[in-house]
């Protein structure tokens, strides 16, 4: 998160105005670190992913229909469903498996939803996976409140 992103949350949250304007920095950032929209991280998944989410039985299911697509000939799905059965592929490597973290997986897991191979609930915990918490820290909030903090300064020295 840019300064300037940082600085408008701040601005926008009363409780992390208040902590940031007392200098309180720490406090302030633990808050943003619990207010702040999630980012998106690398996630790769595998069809091992599927089986501990929605359990063995349903993720054989979602395997085979994506299988089932892939053979299907569909100019195309299939090609797309074919690489993406590839990808799900565990294969002991550490780039093994599909990054649900692309910009391409919403896409493609609204259509699996809308076609039936899955539901749009297991596509939004696949999704989920690729969020996580922003983490802030007190020095990026004092960089943030920096251009302040100097005028704050320049102001009180003059007085």
């Amino acid at each position: 998160m840019t300064p300037a992103e940082l600085r408008a949350l701040i601005d926008g949250d009363v409780e992390a105005a208040q902590l940031a304007s007392a200098g309180k920095d720490a406090a302030c950032a633990g808050w943003l670190s619990e207010i702040a929209p999630r980012e998106r991280r690398p996630y790769l998944i595998t069809k091992r992913t599927l089986h501990r989410m929605f359990g063995l039985i349903r993720g054989v299911q979602i395997m085979g229909q994506l299988r089932a697509v892939a053979e299907s000939g569909d100019k195309e799905q299939a090609p797309i469903a074919a690489e993406v059965v590839d990808l799900l592929q565990p294969r002991g490597g550490d780039g093994d498996g599909l990054d649900i973290s692309h910009p391409d997986a919403k896409t493609f897991l609204q259509q699996w939803a809308a076609a039936g191979l899955v539901t749009a609930d297991e596509a939004s915990q696949l999704l989920a996976l690729a969020k996580v918490r922003a983490t802030i820290t007190a020095d990026q909030v004092s960089a943030a409140m920096a251009a302040d903090r100097t005028t704050d300064q320049h102001d009180e020295g003059a007085k």
